[in-house]
C-alpha cells in the first residue's frame, strides 16, 4: 500500500527573494511535529523550488494533506496559487492554512473555498493532532486553536497555552541543502539567519507579535543552540549567525552562557542580534559588553520605532530617543556596528513622527555615520491597539484574503501621505543616507561604481555638512544623482537602488 503524502508549503516573501536567505523555519517545526507517522512527508520552499506544482502532480494520488505557512503580506499569494493547485490536481486532499496571518485574520481566511482548515498561534501540537485524526479518519472538532468549517458555519476551537519549544523533537535541518540560504553581509562572508528563542515579553501596540506570544519568551536549550551553529559549519562553513529571534536579549543568563559557550566550543562565530535599546543598555555593564565582544558579537539591531516623544507615548513602547543614541555611543566605543529600525507615518491626526524621527537618524548618523538605518512605514495590522485609528485616518479594512497581499511595510502605502512624501523620502534612502557613509560605491554594480565613487568624493561632505545643519532643502545633488541612476537602469534593463523603504540598510 502507498504512503499516505503530507506536504509542508513556504511562500515566497516577496519579488526578488528566490534564493532567500531566510530559513523555511515554519514548516520545519512542523516536520517535527508529525515525522513519526508512517507517511511521506515533503516540504517545499517557494523561495528554492522551481515550480511547486510540479510537486503536487507527483504526489497527488496519495496526497492528503497540504499545509500553507503565511504572515500577512506577500506570502498570501504564494499561499493561494499553491492552494488553487492543490484543488486543480488533488481535490481530495484537505488543505490547511496556518502562521501569523490566519491567527489575527481567522475568519476572513478560513471563509475561502481553497481552505479547508486554519490553525491559529502555535502550531506544532495542533497539527499533529489534525494530521493524525485525518489518517485515522477520526473526529478533530476538539482540537484546540483549530478552525474548521461545519454546516456552513465556521468554527474557531479555544486556544491552548503555549507549549514549551524543548518538548517538541529537534528541527531536522538535513531536510534542506542549508547551502542556500547563506549569503554574504556587511559585517562576514557566509551568514546563516537562525532562532535561538521565539516571542517576545513587550506588548507593542503596532506589532501583532504580541497576540501571538502573548508578551511570554520562550529560547531553545544552549545545547540545541551549539549542535545547530555546529551543524551549520560542518555543512556550509559559515562565519557568522544572524539570530533572528524577535528579542534576543530578553533573558541576561541565557545571553552571557550562551556566549560563553561559543567561546568554549572555539566556533570563532561573529554574531548579531536584536535588542530592545534601554533594556540592553540596563541589562549589561561595559564589562559583558566586552565580554560579548570577545565572543564575536559584531552588531545588534533595534527598534527606534519613533524620534518623536509624542508618538512613544501614544504607542507605549518603554523607549526613549535617549537610549537609542546612548546604544549607538556605547557600541560605537565597543566597535560593535549599530542596525536600528523606525517606524514612520503612524495614523495619529496632526503627528510630528516624520519630522522627528528623521532628526533621531540625523543625529544617529553624527554620533556614528556607518549606522545602518531601516525605515519602516506604519502599516496597520487587526488586534493591535492602533487598527482602529488607521481606519480613522482612511485605511479601509481589506475585504477577502488576497487583498492583504500588498500589506506589508516594503509595500503598504498609506492613505494619508502624499506622493510629495514618497520623494522626499527616497532621496534620503538613495541618497543622503548611504551616501553619508565612506565607501558606498563599493555596493554599488560595477558598471556603476565609477559613478557613485564620484558623487561620493564631490558630495559627501555637503551630506554630512546637512546632517550637521539639519537642512536637506533644495536637493539639487539628489536630483543630479537620480537622472544618472535612472539612465544607468534605463540602459542596463535594471532597477538598482541602494535601499527601499521597508529594507533599507541590510
Amino acid at each position: 500500500m502507498q504512503k499516505k503524502t503530507l506536504i509542508l508549503f513556504f511562500p515566497v516573501f516577496d519579488y526578488g527573494y528566490k534564493g532567500s536567505e531566510y530559513l523555511p523555519f515554519s514548516i520545519l517545526q512542523l516536520e517535527r511535529a508529525v515525522r513519526h507517522l508512517n507517511i511521506n512527508i515533503i516540504l517545499i520552499d517557494e523561495n528554492t523550488t522551481a515550480n511547486f506544482e510540479d510537486v503536487i502532480i507527483q504526489y497527488k494520488e496519495s496526497l492528503f494533506l497540504a499545509a500553507v505557512s503565511a504572515i500577512t503580506g506577500f506570502q498570501i499569494r504564494g499561499g493561494i496559487d499553491f492552494s488553487n493547485a492543490v484543488r486543480k490536481h488533488a481535490p481530495h486532499a484537505k488543505i490547511v492554512w496556518g502562521g501569523w496571518h490566519p491567527t489575527i485574520v481567522p475568519e476572513q481566511t478560513l471563509k475561502e473555498d481553497y481552505i479547508d482548515f486554519i490553525i491559529r498561534a502555535q502550531g506544532e501540537k495542533s497539527f499533529k493532532e489534525l494530521s493524525e485524526a485525518l489518517l485515522q479518519e477520526n473526529n478533530f472538532e476538539n482540537i484546540n486553536n483549530l478552525g474548521y468549517k461545519k454546516d456552513g458555519h465556521l468554527v474557531l476551537n479555544p486556544l491552548n497555552d503555549f507549549c514549551n519549544i524543548n518538548d517538541f523533537p529537534d528541527v531536522d535541518y538535513s531536510l534542506l541543502d542549508i547551502n542556500k540560504y547563506v549569503m554574504k553581509t556587511d559585517f562576514s562572508e557566509r551568514r546563516m539567519m537562525y532562532f535561538a528563542s521565539y516571542g517576545c515579553p513587550f506588548n507593542c501596540p503596532f506589532c501583532s507579535g504580541a497576540q501571538i506570544f502573548q508578551k511570554k519568551w520562550f529560547p531553545k536549550k544552549i545545547d540545541t543552540v551549539i549542535n545547530d551553529i555546529k551543524y551549520f559549519i560542518n555543512v556550509s562553513g559559515i562565519d557568522s549567525i544572524m539570530f533572528w529571534d524577535d528579542n534576543f536579549f530578553s533573558n541576561k543568563k541565557f545571553v552571557l552562557e550562551l556566549a560563553q559557550r561559543m567561546i568554549d566550543e572555539k566556533l570563532n562565530m561573529i554574531w548579531a542580534a536584536s535588542a530592545h535599546a534601554g533594556g540592553f543598555l540596563k541589562m549589561f555593564n561595559e564589562e559583558e559588553i566586552k565580554f560579548l565582544r570577545t565572543s564575536g558579537l559584531r552588531r545588534i539591531d533595534t527598534g527606534a520605532e519613533s524620534g518623536s516623544t509624542y508618538a512613544l507615548n501614544i504607542i507605549k513602547d518603554k523607549l526613549n530617543k535617549k537610549d537609542v543614541l546612548n546604544l549607538i555611543k556605547t557600541l560605537k566605543k565597543n566597535n560593535i556596528a549599530t542596525f536600528f529600525s523606525t517606524m514612520i507615518a503612524y495614523p495619529f491626526p496632526k503627528s510630528d513622527d516624520i519630522k522627528f524621527t528623521m532628526d533621531l537618524i540625523r543625529k544617529a548618523k553624527i554620533i556614528d555615520d556607518s549606522v545602518k538605518i531601516q525605515i519602516n512605514i506604519y502599516t496597520p495590522y487587526p488586534q493591535t491597539s492602533l487598527y482602529g485609528m488607521a481606519i480613522n485616518e482612511g485605511f479601509e479594512h481589506p475585504q477577502q484574503l488576497s487583498d492583504w497581499i500588498n500589506h506589508s511595510p516594503a509595500r503598504f502605502k498609506p492613505p494619508w501621505l502624499s506622493k510629495a512624501f514618497y520623494t522626499k523620502l527616497n532621496d534620503l534612502m538613495n541618497f543622503y543616507l548611504p551616501f553619508s557613509e565612506n565607501r558606498i560605491y563599493e555596493r554599488a554594480p560595477e558598471k556603476f561604481k565609477k559613478t557613485t565613487h564620484l558623487f561620493s568624493i564631490i558630495c559627501r561632505p555637503l551630506i554630512v555638512l546637512r546632517f550637521r545643519l539639519n537642512f536637506f532643502g533644495l536637493r539639487f545633488e539628489a536630483k543630479i544623482f537620480n537622472f544618472f541612476l535612472k539612465k544607468f537602469n534605463k540602459k542596463n534593463n535594471s532597477n538598482f537602488k541602494f535601499y527601499s523603504y521597508g529594507v533599507f540598510g541590510v
